[in-house]
């Protein structure tokens, strides 16, 4: 369960800023981030969203959002969800505020592209019965 509460962290996160708490141009960095439990919140976020980004993504697992002594009561009742109506979504009674045309293309800005495929294989000896 903890880990879902971190990802749920890491969503909210993104969800917010447009990208992951963790990025990083360099992979080793993104690691060393997400092992240590660093990362930067945007300026432009609220207090309460600071607060429940880094409850969930707290590194001690005694210590994360939801996995403490009041369980998913600590992130469901957290001022950042105070308007939320947690029976009204369980009973889907709430209408989501977008609601795409799945007959009409939704992104008419992406381009549908095969992925380029590289003509050098690295790893051939490791998957050459693959």
């Amino acid at each position: 369960m903890g880990v879902d509460y971190w990802a749920l962290g890491v969503l909210i996160f993104e969800m917010n800023a447009g990208y992951s708490p963790f990025w990083d141009a360099d992979q080793q960095k993104i690691y060393h981030k997400i092992i240590n439990g660093k990362f930067r919140p945007r300026s432009a976020f609220s207090d309460n969203l600071v607060d429940i980004v880094r409850g969930l993504l707290q590194k001690d697992l005694t210590k994360r959002f939801g996995m403490m002594f009041n369980g998913i009561s600590d992130i469901k009742k957290h001022v950042w969800f105070r308007d939320l109506d947690w029976l009204q979504i369980y009973l889907k009674k709430v209408r989501a505020p977008w609601i795409p045309d799945i007959r009409a293309n939704n992104f008419p800005d992406a381009e549908d592209e095969e992925p380029a495929r590289s003509s050098v294989n690295l790893y051939e000896k490791e998957f050459h019965d693959f």
